[in-house]
């Protein structure tokens, strides 16, 4: 148990006396792979997209429409804290635009959540 608090102790103090040398490391390094970091982020992006699709968060009671599943998906639990333990596809469609208005026709007849009245009258 000595070493352990040891290790960390020493650790901590390393860092502290090594600031400087750590921040250029750093900034070097980020400099050095900007490119490819960018490129990573937008290659992963575009991996994902798919036909958009009309999905319902079942205990959420929420529709919502997206070209990337996993990504909404993930923001949603992440970012909105909503629970996406149960989703169900409603339906695949060519456009965007297609997508929402079936979208807008759910959310209108059936009240669910996540209405958007923007985006109903922008493609009407």
């Amino acid at each position: 148990m000595k070493d352990k608090f040891d290790k960390k102790s020493y650790m901590k103090a390393w860092r502290e006396a090594n600031k400087d040398k750590v921040r250029k490391q750093k900034k070097a390094w980020n400099e050095a792979n900007r490119d490819k970091v960018l490129a990573h982020k937008r290659n992963w992006g575009k991996s994902c997209k798919h036909k958009p699709i009309v999905y319902l968060l079942v205990n959420e009671n929420y529709i919502g429409v997206t070209e990337s599943i996993k990504r909404r998906l993930s923001k949603h639990k992440n970012s909105h804290n909503r629970d996406v333990s149960e989703v169900i596809e409603l339906a695949q469609f060519e456009t965007i635009e297609e997508a929402i208005y079936f979208e807008a026709a759910l959310q209108l007849s059936y009240g669910y959540k996540g209405f958007n009245y923007n985006q109903i009258i922008k493609f009407l």
